[in-house]
């Protein structure tokens, strides 16, 4: 693979007809900074503390509707795929674990579409205890480690699929991505993939056209900086919904508040 080209990607968004613990990420960072003293856990473990987590995402941008991933970061804080929700104008999140529970989407609170991320903000889910992920902390991973990727495969709701760092982090001209062999197909994008001790090591994003089990997420480390980014003007400590719940707009845009329509 030549890693000054950008990679061919087929991205794991499904298109379907249209019928119709919380802390500040900061805190959870320096918690993740002993990731290395933290014990690794049987596959039945990572399903058990991460499918809580996870959403089933459905947008409709009013005439089609597209189904993605997605996992809470924090009360009421959900990350995702930009193009999982590229041009939604209404939207709900549906969690896969545990409880299901089904949720309108309120907010777009930040997008970065280079690095294809997404922060949505989901009001009616600030206060019900929803289990959160934390970032891996490490710069690096070993090729060969264990990860799991966690999603909704062609519709098919809370899949967990195992694999392996296939080829640590590749360098193309639009970004930076971490090659692993945990299948994915279309509806998995905005996923996590956790490692051994089921801390968020990359986010689902596509498989190499060309090319057989050559998987692809984003990095932790860029969804570290995504929110950073964010928590630099915001603190979830605080409820942010105070002004926010009755501000108009639903116009997508960079670093603004998007409230969305029922």
């Amino acid at each position: 693979m030549n890693a000054s080209r950008s990679l061919n990607l087929l991205i794991c968004a499904a298109m379907v007809v249209c019928v119709g613990d919380a802390g500040t990420f900061a805190q959870q960072n320096r918690r993740a900074s002993g990731v290395s003293r933290l014990r690794r856990l049987s596959a039945t473990d990572i399903a058990r503390r991460v499918l809580p987590a996870v959403s089933v995402i459905v947008c409709d941008d009013g005439e089609d509707s597209s189904q993605g991933s997605g996992f809470f970061i924090g009360p009421g804080l959900v990350i995702t795929s930009f193009h999982v929700i590229e041009g939604m104008r209404r939207g709900t999140l549906r969690t896969v674990g545990g409880r299901k529970l089904t949720f309108h989407i309120s907010h777009v609170l930040q997008i970065d579409k280079r690095a294809d991320l997404a922060l949505l903000g989901i009001y009616e889910a600030f206060n019900v205890p929803i289990r959160s992920l934390q970032l891996d902390a490490r710069a690096n991973l070993d090729i060969g480690e264990t990860i799991y990727a966690f999603g909704n495969p062609e519709g098919l709701t809370g899949t967990m699929s195992p694999g392996i760092v296939s080829a640590g982090l590749r360098n193309t001209r639009d970004r930076t991505l971490l090659q692993i062999s945990a299948p994915m197909s279309s509806g998995s994008s905005g996923g996590p993939v956790v490692d051994s001790r089921g801390q968020v090591v990359g986010i689902a994003l596509g498989v190499l056209k060309k090319g057989q089990n050559l998987n692809f997420a984003i990095p932790a480390s860029t969804l570290r900086s995504f929110l950073n980014a964010w928590y630099k003007e915001n603190d979830p400590t605080i409820s942010i919904w105070v002004g926010l719940v009755n501000a108009p707009g639903q116009k997508l845009t960079d670093n603004e508040w998007v409230w969305l329509p029922e």
